[in-house]
């Protein structure tokens, strides 16, 4: 589809963007490893968000950016995991180990931030009710 056309077309460019300001900073390692922690968050955008979601927000920063675009385009754009392949290139199988990782990947880095396991809970349990709210927000 289309969707998921534009998506797959936004990932190489993010993709691409990272890999110049790689070569420009003399970095080693991929530019697909790095994360949006690398570019900073703006102070104002975080303050205002409640402790839940700035937990969801620091722990999504540090994933590296093929997770961070998976597990944004599965819970905020609502992909399955056919469109996700195409966005991806790579097969379904592949598309739904990689999801499974993405997630375990955010619950250690949420483990590392959250204080207590009910409050590791509840932030896991507030990802999908917050990416909705996120999005009716957005398309108002």
């Amino acid at each position: 589809s289309a969707r998921t056309w534009l998506f797959a077309i936004a990932r190489n460019i993010l993709k691409q963007w990272f890999e110049r300001r790689a070569r420009a900073r003399a970095r080693e390692g991929p530019a697909i490893e790095r994360s949006i922690a690398d570019l900073g968050a703006g102070p104002n955008t975080v303050l205002q968000l409640r402790r839940e979601q700035r937990l969801l927000v620091a722990a999504l920063q540090r994933l590296p950016l093929d997770a961070q675009v998976l597990l944004e385009l599965v819970y905020w754009e609502r992909l399955k995991a056919r469109e996700l392949a195409e966005v991806f290139d790579a097969p379904e199988g592949t598309i739904r180990t990689r999801l499974r990782k993405a997630k375990q990947e955010l619950r250690g880095t949420l483990d590392e931030l959250t204080r207590t396991a009910e409050e590791l809970e509840m932030t896991m349990k507030g990802l999908e009710t917050w990416a909705g709210e996120l999005r009716d927000a957005w398309r108002r």
